[in-house]
């Protein structure tokens, strides 16, 4: 019994660190603009697609393979600000963008699921693992050597994105905005660039966790709604907006939806998650290192 719960956590840290992933990138959206993006699942479709075309398909090395599903992400996250959000500023009727946008952002990222639908089909597509598949025997232990590699993806992903805002220009000018947009305006801050900045990051990482996703469950186009979910659940459960807390609450979730199956049927997985959520945001409605206020919390001005 042991091993088995071992296994389960192994396995809830490897996928909650891809969950963790995801709901970096939802965190640093809305921290900076409001914005709920639920385009967010479409863009982690395209990655895995996207990787899978370029690292099974075309056979690339798996370093252009990263590169290339970065830029993609990147660049889908661009444009899903442009075509669901810009247009909602300023837009006579809406007072704030995150209830300005629930719609557009859903409905440009169901039009790029479609899009993916016709051009796919609802085939699955098995793809060349660029990790071994030969598990590593650590006592009794045997561990996936994917799941290394998504756990040390989120601590890159925290390293970077920690010097980033910390230590660069760029990333005080974000922390000012998440901490008080009105202020950072006033104080000469494009704030319009600093959004379009992070829902281009925010792209670039539900991609990579596209990715990641590959080798798990392999590329087709109904992948990304779960996972988004369980990305959202992550930042939910962490805190609104909270980049601590998104990491935390995407480990948090992995491991309940993983751990209790050992006792349980699988398909009670997202059932427990549920069950999760909504215990935390009954005894704490901004999430487990939401502040309800700024600084990295939820930025009160959002009404979040």
């Amino acid at each position: 019994m042991l091993r088995e719960i071992l296994a389960g956590i192994m396995a809830g840290v490897g996928l909650g660190s891809i969950y963790a992933i995801i709901a970096v990138g939802y965190a640093l959206i809305l921290g900076a603009s409001g914005v709920f993006n639920f385009a967010q699942g479409a863009v982690l479709t395209a990655g895995a697609l996207i990787a899978f075309g370029i690292g099974t398909v075309e056979n690339l090395p798996i370093v252009v393979m990263v590169a290339v599903v970065a830029a993609a992400g990147g660049i889908t996250g661009l444009i899903s600000h442009t075509i669901a959000v810009l247009p909602m500023t300023h837009r006579s009727g809406v007072e704030n963008l995150t209830f300005g946008t629930f719609l557009s952002t859903l409905g440009v990222g169901l039009a790029f699921t479609a899009v993916m639908n016709q051009t796919f089909g609802v085939n699955t597509y098995t793809p060349n693992n660029y990790v071994s598949i030969q598990g590593i025997q650590l006592g009794a232990l045997t561990i996936k050597p994917i799941y290394l590699v998504t756990l040390g993806s989120v601590i890159l992903v925290v390293i970077v994105m920690e010097l980033v805002l910390r230590r660069t220009r760029a990333g005080l000018v974000m922390r000012a905005v998440f901490n008080d947009v009105e202020g950072a305006s006033l104080s000469v801050i494009s704030v319009s660039r600093v959004i379009r900045r992070v829902f281009i990051v925010g792209g670039l990482l539900a991609a990579l966790a596209g990715f990641l996703i590959l080798p798990i469950t392999a590329a087709k186009t109904t992948i990304g709604n779960q996972y988004a979910f369980y990305g959202f659940a992550s930042m939910a459960v962490g805190g609104f907006g909270s980049l601590k807390g998104s990491v935390v609450g995407g480990l948090l979730v992995g491991v309940v939806s993983q751990v209790p199956l050992v006792w349980i049927n699988p398909n009670y997985s997202s059932v427990l998650v549920y069950a999760l959520l909504l215990a935390v945001l009954i005894a704490r409605p901004q999430g487990l290192f939401g502040s309800g206020g700024s600084a990295f919390g939820a930025a009160g001005l959002r009404e979040v």
